[in-house]
C-alpha cells in the first residue's frame, strides 16, 4: 500500500493518474475507485480532513436548512467556500442521502427569472439529528483537542510509556 488510507485496496496497489508538480492522485483500483491524494515521497496528503469532512458535512449540510430552505447551488457554494466540502459536486450525492433517509425534503420552484431549482429544507427528523449532533459536539471536539494536545498521557502516568 503507497498510500495506507484505503483498506479496499488490491494486489496490484493504486494506479497513478494525474501527476503535477509536489503530488500525485492515486486512483485505488478495486474495489472502491476512492481518490487519494499523497505527496511525492507517498505519504498521504490531506486524509484526515478528508475524512474529517465526510462525517461533518452532512450535519453541516442541516444546520444550514435550520434556518432556511436553500436551493442545492446555494449549499454546496457555502460548503466549498468554508472548506467543509472539496468542490461542490461531493453535496449532490450527500443530499440525495439526506433527503433518502428522511432527513431533509426537497421541492422544484420557479423563480421569477431563470430556471427552475430544486430547494432544500429540514424534516422534523432532520432537526432531532442536527440537534442530537449539536448535543455531542462540543464534547466530542473538546476529548479530540485534549488527546491532540497531551497525548496518551492520563492523570498521573507517563506519557511516553515503554
Amino acid at each position: 500500500m503507497l498510500h495506507g488510507a484505503c483498506p479496499q485496496e488490491g494486489p496490484q496497489g493504486p494506479r497513478q493518474s494525474v501527476p503535477a508538480p509536489d503530488l500525485v492522485v492515486l486512483h485505488c483500483r478495486i474495489p472502491c475507485n476512492t481518490i487519494h491524494t499523497v505527496d511525492d515521497d507517498g505519504s498521504p496528503r490531506e486524509a484526515a480532513l478528508t475524512q474529517l469532512r465526510k462525517g461533518v458535512a452532512p450535519y453541516c449540510i442541516l444546520a444550514l436548512l435550520a434556518d432556511r430552505e436553500r436551493y442545492g447551488y446555494d449549499l454546496a457554494r457555502e460548503l466549498a467556500q468554508r472548506e467543509v466540502v472539496a468542490g461542490a459536486g461531493s453535496v449532490y450525492p450527500l443530499l440525495s442521502r439526506l433527503q433518502s433517509d428522511g432527513l431533509i425534503r426537497s421541492a422544484w420552484r420557479e423563480p421569477d427569472e431563470g430556471m427552475p431549482r430544486k430547494y432544500y429544507r429540514l424534516t422534523a427528523e432532520g432537526q432531532v439529528a442536527l440537534d442530537r449532533f449539536r448535543a455531542l459536539w462540543p464534547s466530542f471536539v473538546a476529548s479530540i483537542s485534549e488527546i491532540l494536545q497531551v497525548g496518551g498521557a492520563t492523570e498521573g502516568g507517563p506519557r511516553n510509556a515503554p
